[in-house]
């Protein structure tokens, strides 16, 4: 049994969104060398990184609320850690665009941060936490780098409630 349990064996193409710079592209290579493999990123750097690690893989700079792909293209999508980072008011369209582009039966992995006790504590959130402290310590930090031509820049990193 290959360790990604919830990639489905008979998958022939996966697209991962948010794929910033092809890690789990690469890694799901190794385990399904004949799966066709897609990503999108936002970030510049990190997209150049991914292409070079993996030429073989169709990647665009896109966010999660426009794929440029075709309807019912995908037979696995993974959206791990990004969904948190769209804004509020394009959560919806990006949720459209997963279900547009993964096949009738696919299968959809998304994995966001819960709204627990310690979500307070969440690193990503001290920009807008403490400002003057990000300021003064950071900076403009790595991570805000990919946001430059972005339309909405960084957002909150925010954490869904079990109901969400």
């Amino acid at each position: 049994m290959h360790p990604i349990r919830w990639v489905p064996v008979e998958a022939r193409s996966l697209l991962d969104v948010g794929c910033h710079v092809g890690a789990f592209l690469d890694h799901c290579r190794a385990f399904f060398p004949a799966i066709q493999l897609a990503g999108v990123e936002v970030d510049d750097t990190a997209l150049e990184l991914a292409r070079r690690a993996l030429p073989d893989a169709e990647l665009h700079k896109a966010g999660a609320q426009a794929l440029p792909f075709a309807d019912a293209r995908f037979d696995c999508l993974t959206c791990i850690e990004v969904l948190e980072h769209v804004p509020a008011e394009a959560r919806r369209t990006a949720l459209s665009e997963f279900q547009r582009v993964l096949r009738p039966g696919g299968r959809l992995v998304l994995r966001t941060p819960h709204a627990g006790a310690f979500a307070f504590l969440d690193p990503h959130n001290l920009r807008f936490r403490f400002p003057r402290t990000y300021q003064t310590f950071v900076g403009r930090g790595v991570r805000d780098d990919g946001y430059n031509d972005w339309s909405h820049g960084v957002v909150w990193h925010y954490h869904f409630s079990g109901r969400e």
